[in-house]
């Protein structure tokens, strides 16, 4: 898994829940520069620090790394099927 393909579906959970990256750090106990940080790709975060906003965000883990290996064209299928419209800019999939 690329840490910013994993960044990328963070993001775009953020701004589908309308939560501001402040509000978002807050929630997740993080410095807001951390998370603002990271999801401009200027910080790569650990796996811990992504399960914890992925959390926040209603998403386990297992879940973002499975959508961010799709984006990414790897993992074990592709992002359509997965039922992605697009890696990043498509409705992303509930993975169970």
């Amino acid at each position: 898994m690329t840490w910013r393909a994993a960044t990328d579906v963070i993001e775009r959970e953020r701004i589908v829940r309308g939560l501001t990256r402040e509000q978002l750090a807050a929630a997740a106990g993080l410095d807001p520069k951390t998370v603002r940080d990271m999801l401009n790709g200027r910080r790569r975060p650990t796996l811990g620090t992504i399960g914890q906003v992925a959390r926040v965000l209603g998403r386990p883990l297992a879940e973002v790394i499975v959508i961010a290996e799709a984006a990414a064209g790897r993992g074990t299928g592709s992002h359509e099927r997965l039922g992605a419209k697009h890696p990043i800019q498509g409705e992303l999939p509930l993975v169970s």
